[in-house]
């Protein structure tokens, strides 16, 4: 059976590669992509205190949840992938990295 967490860091992989094109949710601080018909949504929740927690959650064909991965059912390490994927899906949405470039590029780094 395939392992949730090799699927994390498949994304990881692909959307830092810039492989994967993440949109913005109708929802607040979650973030959508399609591999063929599978759609994969990564989202910040908050805990009962506050704290930031991220969920993966994958829709199959029939756009229901197929599986989730969070807390806590998540190791640290898969919550800290998380938060990364999180953050580089949003970076992906408001093309970030080429801002970032010209930004460089302007003070000369």
């Amino acid at each position: 059976m395939i392992e949730l967490g090799s699927i994390l860091e498949g994304l990881v992989q692909r959307t830092t590669e810039r492989k994967l094109k993440w949109s913005r949710s109708a929802l607040e601080n979650q973030f959508i992509t399609s591999i063929d018909t599978i759609s994969i949504v990564i989202l910040e929740e908050a805990d009962r205190w506050g704290n930031p927690r991220y969920r993966l959650n994958i829709f199959g064909e029939t756009e229901e949840i197929v599986d989730s991965l969070g807390f806590p059912d998540s190791s640290e390490e898969q919550d800290r992938e998380l938060k990364r994927l999180h953050t580089l899906a949003r970076r992906s949405t408001t093309d970030a990295e080429s801002t970032l470039e010209k930004l460089a590029k302007a003070l000369n780094i």
